[in-house]
């Protein structure tokens, strides 16, 4: 937080363009590659299988129907999730 004085806030001043463009990081999360083989074989192992797709969904519908369709398995969303990806299945 910065506080500055109201004698000087109130004085006008001239407008500058910003010298440095801040653009928003998109850090990638990803499991190891022996999570991924261990969460692999629970799926596999599974027999009745419900994905709960929530926020960490978004930009990966694709993905995500092409695992549902694999695992015949159905798909829901939490409300704090919801609108992540489309609940419009292909029936092709």
């Amino acid at each position: 937080m910065v506080a500055i004085p109201g004698d000087i806030a109130l004085h006008e001043t001239l407008y500058r363009e910003p010298s440095a463009i801040v653009k928003q990081a998109n850090p990638v999360i990803c499991p190891s590659p022996e999570e991924l083989q261990q969460l692999a074989a629970m799926l596999n192992r599974g027999q009745a299988v419900t994905i709960l797709g929530g926020a960490g969904c978004a930009g990966a519908h694709a993905e995500l129907m092409a695992l549902a369709g694999k695992l015949k398995s159905p798909l829901s969303q939490p409300c704090a999730g919801a609108n992540t990806f489309s609940m419009t299945i292909p029936t092709t």
